[in-house]
Formats: C-alpha cells, structure tokens, sequence
C-alpha cells in the first residue's frame, strides 16, 4: 500500500499541538485509511499574557457617634482600583507561528478610604432642686482634616425626679383562732378586733453625674406596733350512734383548733353502746315436696322403679334492726317471708316399648307394644302396633358388580413430551350375586343368604405417553486472554485472534411409571468441541517520538499475506439423509479442498444426509474436528475426516432425531462449523442407544 502524510499545528490550552494525518491506500481500490497523532510542539507556548497596574483608593473623615472623643481612629481601607492588559496568542496553522494580540485595557475604579473620629455626644446629669438635669456636650468633624468643634446644652430630664418621698404602712393586728366549746361546729365565729399599728419611713435622692441615674437613701422606719384580734370558732363535741354487726356503736367526735389557721382537727372515738342490740332474727318453716309417676322409656316393664327425690320448700321470715343515729334508739323492721318451692318426687317406672320383627311376603315388619303409665298411681296400661320397617326390604335380589379394568403406562418413543397421552382401552368385567334374605325376630336385622358368584374378569387398559428424547445443540464462547505485544507501539490497535467457539448438546430423555404415569426427565450434556481461546494482542512498546520540522514520519504496512473474515468462511451443506442403510451403505461427507481468499458465494459447500436410522452403541459413527487457529493460507484450510459407517441399523427400533442440520450454525475462525452438526447428531445417538440398553 502506498503511504501519505499532512502536517498541522493548533493551539490547545496553553500549548502549541502538532498534528499528524497520515493515509494509507489501499492497492487495490484506492480506499483511503486516516491515522491522526498529536504531539506538543511548544509547552506554554501559547500562554495568555495579562498585565495589571493598581489605582490607589481616595481618603474621607466621618464622625463616629458610637465612639468617645478621643478614641483610637478606625480606618475602612477603600478598595484598590486596577487597570488589565490582557495579550492573547493564536498559531499559525501551516508554520506553527504564534501571533501576539494585545486587547483593550479593563479599568476598575478604586474606592474611598473611611477614616471614622470618635465624636459621640458627652452626657452629665445633676440636681437642680426637685428636678434632674441633663447637660450634653456634642461634637462635629472636619471631613478633610478630622478635626472636632464643640457644642453644650442643657434640658430637664426628670421633673421632681429627685424630691423626697415619705411612706407610711399600715401594720395589721395578729390574729389568733380559739376553740369555743359551747358552741356547735359551723357555727359563725365571734371576731374580737385588736388595735393596728404603723411603719413610717422617709427617703431622700441623690444624682449619679455620669448616668443621671437617682439614687435613693431610705431612713430608719419609726415602728407603732399593732394588737391582737381573737376569733372564736365553735368546737362543741359531736356524738352520733350507729348499728355495727349486731351491736350499737356510740361514735363521739371532738375537735381542736389551730390559733393561727383557724383550720379545725377532727378526731372521733367509738364505744359499744348495746351489745347485740340490733342483731337480725330469722324464722325458718320447711315445706314437703308433691310425687308424680312417669314412665322411663329406658326400662322395661317389671324392672325396679327408679325414685329421684325432689327438694324440700321452706318459708324464711327475717327480723331486721336500724339504730336512730341521734338517740340510740334500737327500731324492729320485719321482712317480707322468702318462699322456696318445693319441688316433685318422680318415681320412675319401667316402660320401655317392645319391639319384634317378622317378614311378611317382601316387607320387614315391625311390631311395637308400648305402655301408659298412671301418674298419680303408677299402674301400667299396653298398647300394641305394627308398621313397615323395610318395605322390599327382604327381597331377594341379584346384585351385579362391574370391574373396571386396570391401567398400564407404556412410553411411546415416536411422540414428544407433553403432547395428549394415546389410550387403548380395555373391556370391563363383572361379579354376578344371587341373595335371598331372612329377618332377626329380635333386631329386624336382614341376613343374607347368598347364592352362587358368576365371575367375568377385567381386561387392562393401555396409555401411551409421548417420551421422545430431546436433542439441544448450544454454542461455548471462547475464552479471551490479552498478551502485551512488544512490537507495536502502545496506543495502537489491538489485534484478535479469534479462537473457535465450542459446541455442546443437551439431550433430554424420559422414563414412564407404569403405575402413575409419572415422566421423570434425565438431563445429560455432551461436549462436541471444547472452546478455544481468543488472543488480543495489546501494544506495549513505548513510542519513540522525534520531531523533524521538514520530514513527515514513515508509516510501514506489512504485507497482506491472506487469512479470511467472518463473511468470507467457506459453508457447508448437509444433504438430507433418508435412512435405510446397511453395513456398507454408509452416508459419506465430500468436504471440498478449502483454498483460501473466497467470498461468500464462492465458499464450498458440503452436503450431510439426514439420519432417520438408529444404531447401536458399539456401532456409532465419530467424527474429529482438527482445532481452527485462525490465520490460514491456502494450503492450510483444515480438513474433516469423516470414517466409514460400518454398523448396522435396527428398522423397528430406530430412534428418529430431528435436528436442523440445514440451519446457520456459528461461526467459528472464519470457517463454517457445519460439520458440527453431524457430529451432534453422532452423539446423541450414541447417547440414546445407551439409555435404550440400560432400560432393557
């Protein structure tokens, strides 16, 4: 191939880049290849320039009313101005010249320096009579020099606010509770007032001169000390009485008074006034229970009568006392009388009916006597009935039993798994009975009498269940490894060597139970052809950089020396086989020469003929597949030698494998793997035939 190259520069960031195009052309059809390298030319060559100059602030003084006078100066530095020039460069495309450009200056404007005086206002407070007095000094600045002038004035800041205050407090009397015990509790209490006294007391003011603030002096109180006032609460003892169990309980309650509360303390104490003075008085009269006789279904007649005794009624009459709370009067209430009914002795008398049973033509017969009996005697009265307890009920009869046949699940390797089950049924039998019957007088049981069994025995009926194996053909990708490559420069393409994809096939096969029809499935996997490996080659040799202003870099392309691509591997076509075959009929495979350098209409094909036959383990054909390492020549396309069938097939028994052998297989190094799939269909015969002898 014939080999160009165009140089060019470019600035990137700050540097100057140098760019190489190179072309190379293909021989044949003049197809053009681009490759394109950068380089740095010139670090920083490029760089923007930018010059600044700085602009001093301006200078102000400013009254700081915050601050004494005569405080430290607080200066707010202005902001510096500035003035930017900035030179951009561009390069020149063709010679690599970098060109200056200087742009228009930036000004910013500097700000102002604040010089801030302490000039707060100065504020003294005085007495002038009754009042307080505020003096304030204030002071202006001198904006360019700072220099302060004063200014005094005078105003009342506190009318009377420092004139002299006297206070006089009432003092209260004490006051202390008593109890009174002439009078009842709750009673209104008597008040004896006591005398108040007094407490003077005269404060005088001072200014603070700083803060204006007034300062009081308070003077010594002069005290008149107040009496007493006495109140009297009612405190008379309390005494009730009450019923308590049987007894009568004298309760007396006392109280005390608190002299400084006038809160009253209770306390009660409790003495038996009349021991069992209101006791309860109950009278008590007993009432006898009535007798009835009843039948008892349960018993027979002439049996022990049974006697279940009723209760005994009574008549309760209770006497109960209150206790007047204020006298201790004991007072007799007398209670309404509680009856309890008696209840009925009941003598159980034996009455159970009496049953026999006869046949009477084809009826069962029932026959029932059944007894009354008197409740106020206990005399028996009979009674006898018939009914029809089975009607036919003793007829005779023939009694026919249908057998259904039994089932039997066979496997049927002509169908697929999961299409419907084919049923041959089979005929039923039968079990003829002839029974005449008899009656049990006592328990109208019906027996039977049997008479002579006829017997027709049950056919079988057979299912067939679709087992067909399953054949599935899956390709294994070829496993990568990447491997450094000292003779080409890192950055550079990778190259890959492509490794052959493997081959493996799934075969399902089916087992029935006989009994259920249950279809247990075996898995087995059978690798064809094991994965290669693909190689990528990844550059690892450092580049060697050299810059010749006037030269452009050599690229050399080695020489093209064959090898296909996927779309130019030769194909292969398998020709339908139709079976039939004897010992020295086997299908014969002509795989063609592989000349490389073909494109896909040229490719040759090979034809396999379907296999509709089944062999025997010992007699399956094998075929090898040399690995494919990619990379051929002509004279190196690999070959498949395919060995003479010599085996044997079974007509009746012969395993029918449908496998899509006319499909697109993968591809594989750039040659066709069709071949691969006769020799999956090989296996999975072989794999059949295996199970087949096993099951038999």
């Amino acid at each position: 191939m014939e080999r160009k190259t165009k140089l060019l520069t470019k600035k990137q960031g700050n540097d100057v880049i140098k760019v190489t195009t190179s072309y190379e052309v293909d021989s044949k059809t003049g197809k053009l290849t681009e490759k394109t390298t950068e380089s740095v030319h010139a670090k920083d060559g490029a760089k923007d320039k930018v010059v600044t100059e700085v602009i001093e602030p301006t200078v102000t003084y400013t009254g700081d009313k915050t601050k004494a006078v005569g405080s430290e100066n607080v200066t707010e530095a202005g902001t510096k101005g500035s003035k930017v020039t900035t030179t951009t460069y561009t390069v020149n495309e063709k010679t690599g010249e970098v060109i200056p450009h200087v742009g228009e200056p930036v000004i910013t404007k500097a700000g102002t320096t604040v010089v801030k005086v302490g000039a707060q206002d100065k504020v003294t407070y005085k007495k002038q009579g009754n009042d307080v007095i505020k003096v304030t000094t204030s002071y202006e600045v001198d904006s360019k020099t700072g220099k302060l002038t004063e200014k005094t004035t005078e105003s009342v800041h506190a009318k009377d606010g420092a004139k002299d205050k006297v206070v006089t407090e009432v003092i209260e009397p004490t006051v202390t509770y008593t109890g009174d015990k002439t009078k009842a509790v709750g009673s209104e209490n008597v008040t004896e007032a006591g005398t108040k006294g007094s407490k003077v007391t005269t404060t005088t003011y001072t200014v603070n001169e700083k803060t204006g603030e007034v300062i009081p002096h308070v003077g010594e109180p002069v005290i008149t000390k107040a009496g007493t006032t006495v109140v009297k609460v009612g405190a008379q003892d309390k005494v009730t009485y009450k019923k308590q169990g049987n007894d009568v309980i004298k309760v007396t309650t006392s109280y005390e008074v608190d002299s400084k509360t006038g809160k009253l303390t209770e306390k009660t104490t409790e003495s038996v006034h009349a021991k069992d003075g209101a006791k309860d008085k109950v009278v008590t009269e007993v009432i006898e229970p009535t007798v009835t006789y009843t039948g008892d279904k349960t018993k027979a007649v002439g049996s022990e009568n049974v006697t279940e005794a009723g209760t005994k009624g009574s008549k309760v009459t209770t006497t109960t006392y209150t206790v007047n709370e204020k006298t201790g009067e004991v007072i007799p209430h007398v209670g309404e009388p509680v009856i309890t009914k008696a209840g009925t002795t009941v003598v159980k008398v034996g009455a159970q009916d009496k049953v026999t049973y006869k046949k009477q033509g084809n009826d069962v017969i029932k026959v029932t006597t059944s007894y009354e009996v008197d409740s106020k005697t206990g005399k028996l009265t009979e009674k006898t009935t018939e009914s029809v307890h089975a009607k036919d009920g003793a007829k005779d009869k023939v009694v026919t039993e249908v057998i259904e046949p039994t089932v039997e699940y066979v496997s049927d390797d002509s169908r697929e798994k999961g299409t419907p089950n084919e049923e041959i049924k089979g005929n039923k039998g039968s079990k003829v009975r002839r029974i005449t019957y008899s009656v049990n007088p006592n328990t109208g049981e019906v027996s039977e009498i049997a008479g002579k069994v006829e017997m027709i025995p049950a056919g079988k009926t057979i299912v067939k269940v679709g087992t067909k194996s399953k054949y599935v053909t899956k390709e294994l990708e070829p496993t990568v490894e990447y491997v450094n490559d000292e003779s080409r420069e890192k950055g550079t393409p990778n190259e890959e060597i492509k490794g052959n994809k493997g081959v493996v096939v799934v075969i399902s096969t089916y087992k029935v139970n006989s009994k259920t029809g249950e279809v247990t499935e075996t898995l087995g996997e059978l690798v064809v052809s094991a994965p290669g490996k693909t190689i990528i080659k990844v550059g690892a040799k450092e580049p060697v950089v050299k810059f010749v202003p006037n030269d452009a870099p050599k690229v050399d392309v080695p020489e093209f020396k064959g090898g296909v691509t996927p779309s130019e591997a030769p194909k292969v076509d398998v020709p339908e086989f139709k079976g039939g075959v004897t010992p020295n009929e086997p299908p014969k495979v002509d795989v063609p020469e592989f000349k490389g350098g073909v494109t896909p209409s040229e490719a040759p094909k090979v034809d396999v003929p379907e296999f509709k036959g089944g062999v025997t383990p010992s007699e399956a054909p094998k075929v090898d597949v040399p690995e494919f390492k990619g990379g051929v020549t002509p004279n190196e396309a690999p070959k498949v030698d395919v060995p003479e069938f010599k085996g044997g097939v079974i007509p009746n028994k012969a395993q029918v494998i449908e496998s899509k052998v006319n499909a697109k297989l993968p591809e594989t190094g750039g040659i066709n793997t069709g071949v691969h799939g006769l020799l999956a269909l090989a296996a999975g015969s072989l794999l059949y035939a295996k199970n087949r002898k096993k099951e038999m």
